[in-house]
């Protein structure tokens, strides 16, 4: 199974009937019951689609953001999630909605077991290391937007410190 495949596996969980259950937003929606092997196969074949467009799509974010800024990032990506939403409801319009819901808890184990114990380590260490480049630009930064940005990113790196480490944990156990 090669990455992607394990990355799309991500959003499938099976209900206690044996359908499988598709989650597009993952933890952020309803999941959508899959009704046969031929919906999944469709599914599945879009969403890893899709991670390889969103991955080709990194390198024209980054030079969006240096050559005319940041801002329309979100434009793009805006465009991104708006082609995905159109497209994987239209593929799902006829699947019935799953109650069944997909906890943080289960993500976070289940996203742990597709990576490396090694690179969660990384991920942590690098995340420990950044921490002090988001209170440096809160303390020297010369405007409001700086230090607003400084404190973003001190608090996404806490936020992701502690998820990469309760990643290692259930990877442990």
């Amino acid at each position: 199974m090669g990455f992607f495949d394990s990355l799309v596996n991500y959003n499938f969980k099976k209900d206690e009937s044996g359908n499988y259950i598709f989650y597009p937003w993952g933890v952020l929606g309803n999941g959508r019951v899959l009704p046969d092997k031929e919906m999944e196969n469709r599914v599945r074949d879009f969403v890893r689609g899709s991670l390889i467009i969103s991955l080709i799509s990194l390198p024209v974010i980054l030079i969006i953001c240096v050559t005319i800024g940041w801002v329309y990032d979100f434009v793009f990506l805006l465009g991104i999630i708006a082609w995905y939403h159109l497209k994987i409801r239209t593929l799902l319009a006829a699947c019935l909605i799953s109650h069944d819901k997909l906890t943080l808890k289960k993500s976070y184990t289940d996203f742990a077991n597709l990576i490396n114990k090694k690179i969660l380590w990384l991920l942590l260490i690098l995340s420990i290391i950044s921490l002090p480049s988001g209170v440096l630009m809160f303390i020297q930064g010369t405007t409001s937007y700086d230090k607003l940005m400084g404190a973003i990113a001190f608090i996404f790196c806490i936020i992701w410190t502690f998820v990469v480490g309760y990643m290692i944990k259930t990877k442990r156990t």
